[in-house]
């Protein structure tokens, strides 16, 4: 659930609301998504509308009902499944507030009274945890990949989940993702657009060990019917990574092994993808070693 709702749910709209997608590609080349035969249903950008549009209320309908996803509970346990700063009152008996800045701050603090059980999910893409209970360390009993503790009374529960930026890679028979990798940092999956590595992505390589800079970053966001109008800056993190670029000749094939130069690549949160007009754009990309 979180996957898919920080990622395909929110990419499924335009940052200011005003375009949606059917479909999430993992990839687009201009000139062939969208136009070529079997590559129509990969749009290159969100569409401003359909003659049958479900998106916009479905989007609504989702995120209102975040809620739900994000809390459960049975006769003694208050189960927290999703991570969301709020106000939560169980009927198992137990109260908490929740403070966090998630999905871009991996960290969360929970206020909790009451006579029962927390159980905290600990997202399995976090190798590195550190928990605390009431300002000190503190192991809980980890069972099915959620952190149990027994309150009674008053507690505050603090945990913070590895922030650091890692790969995924895919099982090989997945033939088409074979010797790739896609970036994640805690649940969002990145991609890489043209419009911030020199127009292209389709010759980037990423770097098996190569280091990662978090950085703070504004997406500009122009109206298609009026380019020339006013521009709408959102707020959203890249992370720029060691990777290379590949050059050739030009030729299609070529018996000589491509030229690879150390190249600073840069990546944004996929739901961020396709704001920028029409360009590349690739979530899984080769690793050289």
């Amino acid at each position: 659930m979180e996957n898919a709702f920080y990622n395909t749910v929110l990419a499924g709209m335009q940052l200011d609301g005003k375009r949606f997608f059917y479909v999430n590609p993992l990839e687009v080349n201009p000139g062939i998504s969208g136009v070529a035969a079997v590559y129509r249903h990969d749009l290159p950008e969100r569409p401003k509308w359909y003659g049958c549009a479900c998106c916009p209320p479905n989007v609504a309908r989702v995120i209102e009902s975040f809620g739900k996803y994000a809390y459960g509970e049975n006769a003694d346990t208050l189960f927290c499944h999703l991570f969301a700063a709020g106000e939560v009152n169980s009927l198992c008996g137990l109260n908490l507030v929740c403070e966090t800045g998630y999905p871009y701050e991996l960290g969360v603090k929970y206020r909790v009274s009451g006579k029962g059980k927390l159980a905290v999910r600990i997202p399995g893409w976090s190798r590195n945890n550190n928990i605390k209970r009431n300002g000190e360390s503190f192991k809980p009993e980890i069972k099915d990949g959620y952190a149990y503790f027994e309150i009674d009374g008053a507690d505050e529960i603090d945990l913070s989940f590895d922030d650091e930026p890692y790969y995924v890679f895919a099982n090989p028979k997945i033939p088409r993702l074979t010797g790739q990798a896609c970036l994640k940092r805690g649940p969002l999956v990145y991609c890489f657009e043209g419009a911030d590595n020199d127009g292209c992505v389709s010759d980037l390589v990423l770097a098996k060990d190569g280091k990662t800079a978090y950085e703070n970053m504004g997406i500009e966001i122009f109206d298609r019917e009026n380019p020339e109008g006013e521009r709408k800056k959102y707020n959203t993190y890249a992370i720029n990574v060691e990777a290379g670029k590949q050059f050739s000749k030009g030729d299609p094939y070529s018996i000589i092994f491509p030229e690879i130069k150390p190249y600073k690549a840069r990546a944004i949160p996929y739901y961020c993808w396709g704001n920028r007009g029409i360009n590349q754009m690739r979530v899984w990309l080769p690793v050289m070693k």
